[in-house]
């Protein structure tokens, strides 16, 4: 039984379904198999862009994983709705929709093909800062001609 089992975890992604699906959930649900999965999203950093806020964590690549959903809020709101986007198992998130002087929080979550979510990263809060754009003043390009 395991060599069969091992063969389609580790092999066939496709029928991950049928061994972490609808009916595993429901065995789950009543008791019946425990589900232990560790594939928190962990090393959580975010990096200030001229123009974004940037996300980076340690991807966990395992078979049965089909992405990440990114979590943001302002820092002074209540928790997390909705995910702000969900993307593959790259790794790495950019915002481009941030404002200066938001304090903004961020967190990851991994979901799987049958769309099971797994535990939420460590929160983290950047406040965005944009850097000025500099204007060089009484700049006349010069122009070489041919």
């Amino acid at each position: 039984m395991s060599a069969w089992f091992n063969y389609y975890v580790n092999q066939k992604a496709e029928y991950f379904a049928y061994i972490f699906g609808a009916q595993a959930q429901a065995d789950v649900d009543t008791g019946l198999i425990k589900l232990i999965t560790d594939a928190t999203t962990t090393n959580l950093v975010t990096n200030e862009l001229i123009n974004a806020v940037e996300l980076n964590w340690d991807s966990y690549n395992h078979p049965i994983l089909a992405g990440y959903h990114i979590y943001q809020r302002l820092a002074a709101e209540p928790p997390f709705g909705s995910p702000l986007a969900s993307i593959d198992l790259a790794g790495l998130f950019k915002d481009f929709e941030v404002v200066g002087g938001q304090a903004y929080t961020y967190a990851v979550r991994c979901f799987d093909t049958a769309g099971n979510l797994y535990q939420l990263s460590r929160e983290i809060t950047i406040t965005f800062e944009p850097e000025p754009v500099k204007v060089i003043k009484n700049y006349v390009p010069y122009i070489t001609g041919a």
